[in-house]
């Protein structure tokens, strides 16, 4: 089977934007030949959308585009972030989930298990978690699917685990079909050396539980969160094998049966050097924060110290030098040299 990564840059709360996105997206992994196409962790809203989650217009129309999008899957399965309704009379109202669709059915339904609430993460304010990890079967794969924080809580690899429950081993060790692959939907934000670690994390899991992975990840600014997307294949003996593109939308095709067999070429090491990743981040970061505000052009204060100048440098290649405007403000104790290196 033919699988498509794709890993998007939504605007949230722009529905109408993020959807038709999406559907572009999957009308080119069925150009691909793809049979199923599989998209990032709550894809149809965006990460994080955070107090936004209070309002019941937003909510209304999430679900309203969550629901167009199962019309727009004929002919081929998409697994996809989104929000569902907790029914219960207790607990959280609202559910961080995986939809697999296909010909216009949902397919199968799972919520995320481990919710984080530490640094920038604040989802046990909004989300019930998922009670229990249950493989689902599609075209005849057995797959384990996972959301983000799920797959970072192995014993092995934490001193002090977070959770008292692993996903990962309750779908691999304890369910009668046990998943043939592992697939992980995220909105996992940048940081400088994450790509090493999370490679590391994940090739330890491969190898571990004897299982190939597939990783989905969100990429694109969003304020002051950066995500790299890098969305990868890897195979059980924790080889990467594919990879899409840092910071940028991407799509890469994966063969399952070439997966399986442990039969694909090894991709490059894609973290053996970050330099081109951090300047790629920096500028994506300023070019999504400027559009995705609605702002055309900006100005910057030069100092003539090298601070204001790499920030001038970062800001033309992410927006253009003509959307660019510096200004020099000096004052009767400023120096001849600071003027001078600002203008």
């Amino acid at each position: 089977m033919r699988i498509a990564l794709i890993q998007t840059n939504p605007l949230i709360g722009d529905f109408h934007r993020n959807l038709a996105n999406i559907v572009a997206w999957i009308d080119r992994a069925r150009e691909a030949n793809c049979e199923l196409a599989i998209f990032p962790e709550l894809a149809i809203c965006g990460y994080p959308p955070q107090d936004l989650l209070e309002r019941p217009a937003f909510l209304a129309d999430l679900q309203r585009a969550t629901n167009r999008l199962v019309t727009e899957t004929h002919g081929i399965g998409v697994l996809c972030g989104t929000i569902l309704p907790n029914p219960e009379a207790s607990g959280k109202p609202l559910y961080n989930s995986a939809i697999l669709l296909e010909n216009g059915k949902i397919l199968f339904t799972t919520h995320k298990r481990l919710l984080p609430c530490y640094d920038v993460f604040d989802e046990t304010r909004y989300f019930e978690p998922g009670r229990q990890s249950v493989p689902c079967t599609y075209k005849g794969l057995t797959l384990g699917l996972t959301i983000c924080e799920d797959i970072w809580n192995d014993k092995d690899l934490f001193a002090r685990q977070l959770y008292a429950t692993n996903p990962v081993t309750d779908l691999l060790e304890n369910t009668a079909a046990r998943p043939e692959l592992l697939i992980n939907l995220a909105a996992s934000p940048y940081h400088l050396g994450k790509a090493r670690r999370k490679n590391a994390i994940f090739s330890h899991l491969c190898t571990k539980h004897n299982v190939p992975l597939l990783y989905v990840n969100q990429t694109g600014g969003q304020d002051a969160l950066l995500f790299d997307g890098r969305s990868l294949a890897m195979d059980r003996a924790g080889r990467i094998v594919a990879q899409a593109a840092a910071c940028r939308e991407d799509m890469v095709v994966v063969d399952s049966a070439a997966l399986l067999a442990g039969s694909a070429a090894p991709f490059a090491d894609p973290a053996a050097d970050e330099t081109d990743t951090v300047l790629g981040a920096l500028t994506m970061g300023i070019r999504d924060y400027v559009r995705k505000c609605g702002f055309a052009q900006v100005i910057i204060g030069l100092s003539g110290g090298i601070d204001s100048a790499l920030t001038a440098v970062l800001a033309s290649r992410a927006l253009g030098p003509d959307n660019v405007l510096g200004v020099a403000l000096p004052s009767t104790i400023s120096a001849p040299e600071s003027e001078a290196d600002a203008r």
